[in-house]
């Protein structure tokens, strides 16, 4: 709702609310900001009103920009035609598929189901799905990676095809792209490494491509999981469903220390399980590797934990405080895809700064460090909706569009956190399907289509 004041307003502990100027009239002539915190004291009331959006409109945007990226392979990375993200990349277009699923549009799930198809027609020989790919003209290309592999492209595709087949019973599809999702599944076990479970990721190996995470990610554990539990429901597989349940429990334990654990067989790495146990934690741990824990907080990971139920009333409770001190650190509601921010006096510093391609994006509040991208948000909103907390959802996307203009969106691929200009590149399909996320978050229509129960 809208609590109007006239002069101040005094915040100890509450509920999000926006605060407005109105006119004498009660008119509302100005957004002053958006704040998120527990109870108020309000001084000088004028006048409470509901505060409605036009979600129609804003999710129109959306779903026209998708559209436009739709080609005769699939779902490009964007409706512009820059550098290569005309190509299908697999991160991007199952994300943009989903939420094509989400609105039930059949314009993109026609792009959806080509951007499947695709994907298989050029998955590697040793099961990965390639990371992007251009297959039309003469001139192929083709990619499993750069300097890396990127194993989300083959944890998306296996999520996005077996939500396709779930809600679209399309069964001639189905008994095409079968024999691709065991392959993509099988080389997902073959990344455990150590076979105890759980996947290793490398340096640079996931869409956090050039910001230091690497080890058993939580992000891509999890993508792992929701996909082998899609699956297990979609052909009735009870051993994927007993590997799925036994990773379950392994990410549960191992990413949110507790002492009430300690000597559970399920622990990768009991010494730092040990030590990280005694620090309280807040979120769920970015990643494990043989030197410890990566503690940063990763919005993407957080969000697919809340979606996929791996958390306590407890665990959801801390998980909103923490955002709660984003919210107060970035100055609004808004959640960067990794924090704190990496600056030139941490450690971590060193790894950051020689991790790119073509030249350094990852400065302080930009890009993967501490940039705010649409697309992570959406998901960080949407597992707070399934945890019984839409406010959040409402809560990012009002803040997402007072950084905009709301009647043309630009739907660009992240947010700097210091200043609030949008940088990166614009038109991206997949921060309009974080759009979209929010906007299913709001009116609650994503349970039974992601099958995250």
């Amino acid at each position: 709702m809208i609590i109007a004041v006239t002069e101040e307003v005094v915040a100890a502990d509450v509920s999000p609310v926006w605060i407005c100027r109105v006119s004498e009239s009660g008119s509302f002539s100005e957004t002053m900001r958006l704040v998120f915190c527990y109870e108020w004291t309000i001084i000088n009331i004028l006048l409470i009103f509901p505060l409605t959006m036009d979600l129609k409109g804003i999710e129109r945007q959306a779903i026209m920009l998708i559209r436009q990226a739709c080609s005769p392979y699939g779902i490009l990375a964007s409706s512009q035609d820059k550098e290569n993200y005309r190509r299908l990349w697999a991160r991007d277009s199952m994300i943009a598929g989903i939420s094509g699923l989400l609105i039930g549009d059949e314009e993109i799930l026609k792009g959806f189901r080509n951007s499947i198809q695709t994907l298989a027609n050029y998955q590697h020989p040793h099961g990965m799905i390639p990371s992007n790919v251009q297959p039309d003209g003469a001139d192929l290309k083709l990619s499993y990676g750069g300097l890396a592999g990127r194993v989300d492209a083959t944890t998306w595709f296996v999520v996005g095809t077996c939500l396709y087949l779930l809600n679209r019973g399309d069964e001639e599809f189905d008994k095409n792209i079968q024999s691709h999702l065991i392959h993509a599944l099988d080389v997902l076990d073959r990344w455990e490494f150590n076979g105890k479970g759980l996947i290793y990721t490398p340096l640079s190996g996931n869409w956090s491509d050039e910001y230091p995470v690497q080890g058993y990610t939580l992000y891509d554990n999890l993508l792992r999981l929701w996909g082998l539990k899609l699956y297990a429901r979609l052909y009735n597989d009870e051993a994927r469903c007993r590997q799925a349940q036994d990773i379950h429990e392994k990410i549960a334990v191992n990413y949110w220390p507790d002492l009430a654990q300690k000597g559970n067989p399920a622990i990768y790495h009991p010494r730092e399980f040990e030590a990280e146990a005694e620090n309280n934690y807040s979120h769920f741990a970015t990643s494990i590797d043989p030197t410890g824990y990566n503690t940063h907080f990763d919005a993407a990971a957080n969000g697919l934990a809340l979606l996929l139920a791996l958390t306590t009333e407890a665990q959801e409770k801390r998980i909103g405080e923490y955002a709660e001190g984003i919210f107060e650190d970035v100055g609004k509601p808004l959640i960067p895809a990794f924090w704190p921010v990496i600056t030139p006096e941490d450690d971590k510093w060193h790894d950051l700064k020689n991790n790119y391609t073509y030249y350094f994006k990852n400065q302080a509040y930009h890009f993967q460090n501490g940039g705010i991208w649409p697309v992570w948000m959406g998901l960080f909103g949407m597992g707070f909706s399934r945890a019984g907390t839409p406010d959040m959802a409402e809560t990012l996307l009002r803040a997402w569009l007072e950084a905009e203009d709301p009647e043309q969106i630009g739907f660009n691929e992240y947010l700097t956190s210091d200043t609030f200009k949008w940088s990166g590149k614009q038109r991206l399909s997949f921060s309009a399907a974080g759009l979209i996320f929010l906007t299913s978050s709001i009116n609650k229509t994503y349970n039974q289509i992601l099958y995250t129960d």
